[in-house]
Parts: structure tokens; sequence; C-alpha cells
């Protein structure tokens, strides 16, 4: 374990391997106190070498046998190393309350040395930043700071934690300086590690976003998502790049192509990366507003299992989707709710690819009701929503179609005759030609080669059908 701590030399990728292969019926033989290092041995490994799952699951059934209660009992020597690789192994996963409880116990475990009195303060730091508690990740950065200062620590591979907690701090910030700034520590203090790479080129995308430099960005998160060692990539790398390039393509327009990209792409524990809410945002660009609530539906029954930080941008988009179908009430709900969490967080990622006209009118609606206290923040998330990347274009939303006409205008992109098309459909040829006159009218059209190109600009291609 010393290896992740400061002081302590890097342990090759195959050694990582060798203790990851390791197995933990070798546990039970090992005196108690022995056992605990050991253990922490073996869930660090398999965390390092992207077996997230099965560190998590041997370093929780670690803990629950040396206490009836689940919290492992902190006096016991080798309880601090044991709490800090199952905290960095949640943190890894991407869940955040079990992260803050691991490292916050390693803190306090009796046999805690200054190294790992480090790593657990920058792993705390990710589990408070990865809940959007932006405030009480920069007390634990600046802990973390002082003590690396105190001890004259030089920069090492012990700092990944905390470097990571700074990016999370600097996105939500949009601060591109700090990012690129961290994008070049990681890169040399990585010494061409793929972890490490990985997590310097995803922020260096995250930088070029800030900036709205989107073709940069895209360009970067491809040579994330589909360059070589996508197995010793971090998966909560892999997932927050994935969600850099979703944003991305919204801000871009091709809703379609972020639906794509996250096809059957799951959430991590708790939704410290929120797919679904990235869903909504491509829905509402293609006009779906009824299925931008109802993907969100599962995140809302999640309730306080959710991640906090990703619940601002989620409600703001059910709050549009609710205004443009005319539930005006759950709107103003969703929208007073998000408006709070926004303001207690002072994140700006929450605000991009929401649609700006239609955020600052449920703004100006809020504030039309709000006591004059609240003035200052309102105009801070006014010109929080104006700050943001905006989108460069966004395609045109379509109307909503049956099931019938969303069929023939599917069977449009081929080359078939209205009477094949009755064919195929098994209807009369005259209730074909009614359900395209139905059809051209909702798009503002007069005949099958303007009903194509209105389709393919919103993109109403790229998307798979959900109807047969």
């Amino acid at each position: 374990m010393g290896s992740v701590l400061p002081g302590g030399d890097p342990l090759p990728q195959p050694e990582w391997e060798r203790y990851a292969g390791l197995s933990p019926e070798l546990l039970a033989s090992l005196p108690a106190d022995v056992r605990l290092v050991a253990s922490a041995v073996m869930v660090a490994a398999r965390t390092a070498t992207g077996r997230v799952d099965a560190a998590v699951e041997l370093g929780s059934k670690e803990i629950q046998r040396v206490s009836a209660t689940g919290v492992i009992d902190t006096a016991r020597a080798g309880a601090g190393l044991l709490l800090l690789a199952v905290a960095e192994a949640y943190a890894t996963a991407g869940a955040t309350i079990e992260t803050t409880r691991y490292a916050k116990l390693a803190l306090r475990s009796d046999d805690l040395d200054p190294a790992i009195r480090y790593r657990a303060s920058g792993l705390l730091a990710v589990g408070r930043a990865l809940n959007g508690e932006y405030a009480a990740a920069i007390v634990a950065v600046v802990a973390a700071e002082e003590l690396r200062e105190e001890r004259g620590w030089a920069p090492s591979h012990a700092d990944f934690p905390l470097m990571l907690a700074q990016v999370l701090i600097a996105s939500a910030a949009l601060d591109a300086g700090e990012l690129t700034r961290l994008s070049n520590a990681f890169r040399q203090l990585g010494n061409g590690s793929p972890i490490w790479t990985s997590t310097a080129t995803a922020t260096l995308a995250m930088a070029h976003l800030c900036r709205g430099e989107l073709g940069e960005a895209l360009a970067l998160t491809r040579r994330v998502l589909q360059g070589t060692g996508q197995e010793e990539m971090l998966a909560m790398i892999r997932g927050f790049t994935l969600g850099i390039r979703a944003d991305l393509l919204l801000l871009r327009g091709d809703a379609g192509q972020t639906l794509s990209l996250l096809q059957d792409e799951p959430s991590p524990i708790g939704h410290s990366l929120c797919f679904n809410m990235q869903r909504s945002a491509a829905f509402l660009q293609l006009g779906r507003d009824r299925d931008a609530l109802r993907v969100t539906d599962e995140c809302v029954k999640m309730g306080s299992r959710h991640c906090l930080r990703t619940i601002p941008p989620l409600l703001l988009r059910r709050a549009v989707a609710s205004e443009r179908l005319g539930a005006h009430d759950a709107a103003d709900e969703e929208f007073a709710e998000a408006f709070h969490l926004l303001h207690e967080s002072g994140s700006y990622t929450p605000l991009l690819t929401v649609p700006k006209p239609e955020t600052i009118a449920l703004l100006r609606r809020f504030a039309s009701a709000a006591p004059e206290a609240m003035r200052p923040a309102i105009a801070d998330l006014a010109a929080r929503v104006t700050a943001v990347p905006g989108q460069a274009h966004v395609r045109p939303a379509l109307p909503a179609l049956t099931g019938r006409e969303e069929v023939l205008a599917r069977s449009l992109s081929g080359k078939v005759t209205n009477a094949e098309l009755a064919a195929q459909l098994g209807v009369s040829l005259n209730t074909v030609k009614v359900h395209l006159r139905n059809l051209y009218a909702k798009l503002g059209v007069s005949g099958r080669a303007e009903a194509l190109a209105a389709l393919d600009a919103a993109g109403f291609y790229d998307i798979p059908s959900t109807r047969t």
C-alpha cells in the first residue's frame, strides 16, 4: 500500500495484476491485523487493475467481517489502510456517499500516519466534489495541501485523488486555466501511465469545453474513448469523458448522436454521472418532451439515493419539458428546487445544454414571486446561465407525431411509392395519403422531398424508432 502514499515508489502494473489475482480465500489463515493490511492490498490491486466491482465486493465483505454493524473498528492496526482502499474503490465506482463515509472513517483511525491522512483527505475531497458539495471539497483539498507542505512532500503519484477533486472543482467553475494546469500535471507525473494519460486528456477536453472550443474537445474525447489501453482506464474517467462528449454533441446540436453515444450506457452507483439527465437534454432538443420526462422518472424515484450534483440539471430539464407540455405548476416546482440547489453549489456545469431562453423565462417567473432578499441569488443564476457556452446550432424541434405518422415518416427515407407503403402497412392507398397529408401539415411542408429535408434536419433519422 505504500506505493499509493507519499514517499512510496509506484508499483509496476504487472505487480498490481499479480496482487489482484490473489484469492480472498488466502486471507482466512492470516492473523487479524495482518489480514487487514493484506485485504487492503487486494482491494487496492483490484481497483488499480480496473476490477472495481470486485474491489467493492471484497472491501465491503472485509469490513462487515470485522464489525457486525458494518463499521470497522478504527482502533485496530491496519484499519486506516483498509478504509483507504475501500474509499478509493468506491470513488472509482463513482459512489459519492460511500467514498465520503470511508474516507472520513480512515481519517479517524488510530493507526493513521500522515501519509494515510493525506491520501484520505484527497479521497474525501473527491467524494464531496462528486456529490456537488464544493465548499466542503475545498476544505478537504486545503487540509491535504497544508499537510503536504508541512511534510515537505514533492508532487508524486500519491496526489492523484487530490488532483481529481481539483478537476471536479475547476469544472464546476468552468475554470479552463486551472483545468489546463491540472492536465499538464497529470501528464508530467504519470510518466506514460495509461490511467494518468487518459485523465490528463479528459481534463484538457473539459478545459476546451469551458472555452467553447467544441472541435478540439471532441477530438480529445474521441482519443480517450477509442484509444488503446481501454482496459487500464479508470471507470470514473471513462464515464467522465462520456459525459463531456455527450455535452459537446448537445452543444453542437447533435441530439441523435448523443443518444447513440449513450445507448445502453448505465449510470454508476447513485448516478454521480447521470446519463439519463443527458438523454433528457437530447430529447428536449428533438422536441420529444414526454420522453425527456419519462427517461428521468427513474432518477426522481431514487430520492435521496441520487447524487446531489446531478439532480439540479435533471430538474432543470424536467422543468423545461413540463412547461412545454403545459404543466406549469410542475415546471415551477421543479425549477424552484433546482434554483435552490444551484444557488447553494455555485456550479456552472448544470447549466450546460439547457435551453437558455426557456430557462431564463422560468427564472423570470420564479423571480416575480420571490422575496426581495433573493434578488442577488436570482441575478447570480441569470449571469451563470448567460456565461456558460451556448449551443452552436440547435436542430429544429419536431411536432409530436402519432404512431402511424412516425412509421410513415421513417418509410419516406426509402424509395417506395405510396402504393408500396400501403401494401407494407396493410392499409388502403387512400389511408396512406390521408396520413401523409397530416404529416406534411405538421411539418409545414407540401411534399415528400421537403418532408425528408425537415425530418433529417431535426435529426429524426439519427435515432432508432420507439414504435413499430
